[in-house]
């Protein structure tokens, strides 16, 4: 079978230069004229009017009447032509104004993100500073206070026996009590020497301290007696104060009774910190 010739493309421009169009119309324009004019002047030398001079004039008013046409339809369309160029400008300015505008916008938020997470870091950075200087702070404060309470609880235990109730008398009148008596214990077999102290404060309560003035640690027969003493004076609560410190049996045995052990370093927190609560069985034996 024989292929099918391609068919022969016909080459027909897709568009005809503005120059040629012009052009053309001119030519047009000045036959015309030319038509008109030669039209008139046979016309009006003729005494008949002739054909020709007739078709001549018509003609050439028809086609000064299209080129006429023509025109407005050019001077419209370019109108309509501007028109478009104008809007296409003013949406070309318009989209790289709020390209620019958006651009800007993007900057600045970039700047104020920047500018808080700046300002962020300082802040944390200034609270860690201040939390390193208040750890420092509170540090040299606590290391202060421990050497404050370690020489406080030296003196104490150096001071002799017979002003240590002098010594008491003070650290209880420091959180509003007063002392009534002194006096002291008959020895009793089996337990160290001793001496009671009787305290009363303002709203009639007592206590009672019992000082050990033996320089030996005190058991379980002095947590005895000083709940012997404390029933018998009928206080409330009943101290027992050993510069030696306690035995472990006697550290067992205190909690069963309203009864708490002194030593020179309880002593010394209280002399320094007179509105810390007193706590039961605080001492350690040592």
């Amino acid at each position: 079978m024989k292929k099918p010739q391609p068919r022969s493309r016909i080459l027909v421009p897709s568009a005809v230069s503005r120059a040629q169009i012009l052009r053309g119309r001119f030519l047009l324009a000045a036959a015309s004229v030319f038509l008109l004019v030669v039209g008139f002047t046979e016309h009006r030398d003729a005494t008949p009017a002739s054909l020709s001079a007739v078709l001549m004039t018509t003609g050439g008013c028809i086609g000064l009447v299209w080129c006429g046409i023509q025109m407005l339809r050019d001077w419209q369309q370019q109108i309509l032509s501007d028109a478009a160029a104008l809007r296409r400008h003013a949406t070309k300015q318009a989209r790289r104004e709020r390209g620019a505008n958006q651009k800007v916008a993007r900057e600045v938020e970039r700047q104020q993100i920047a500018a808080r997470a700046e300002a962020s870091i300082k802040v944390r950075d200034r609270e860690r500073l201040e939390q390193v200087q208040q750890h420092k702070d509170e540090a040299k404060l606590r290391s202060r206070r421990a050497s404050d309470l370690v020489q406080e609880a030296r003196r104490i235990a150096s001071i002799p026996e017979s002003e240590m109730h002098l010594e008491l008398k003070r650290i209880w009148e420091l959180r509003g009590w007063r002392l009534v008596s002194r006096q002291p214990l008959p020895e009793i077999e089996g337990t160290l020497r001793a001496e009671e102290l009787l305290m009363i404060n303002g709203v009639g309560q007592r206590e009672v301290l019992i000082i050990l003035t033996d320089g030996n640690r005190a058991g379980v027969s002095e947590i005895e007696m000083a709940e012997r003493q404390r029933i018998e004076t009928e206080t409330q609560n009943a101290y027992l104060l050993s510069r030696e410190g306690f035995t472990p049996q006697a550290v067992r045995l205190v909690p069963r009774f309203p009864l708490t052990l002194v030593d020179p370093h309880l002593l010394a927190k209280w002399s320094l910190m007179p509105e810390t609560k007193r706590v039961v069985n605080e001492s350690e034996p040592k």
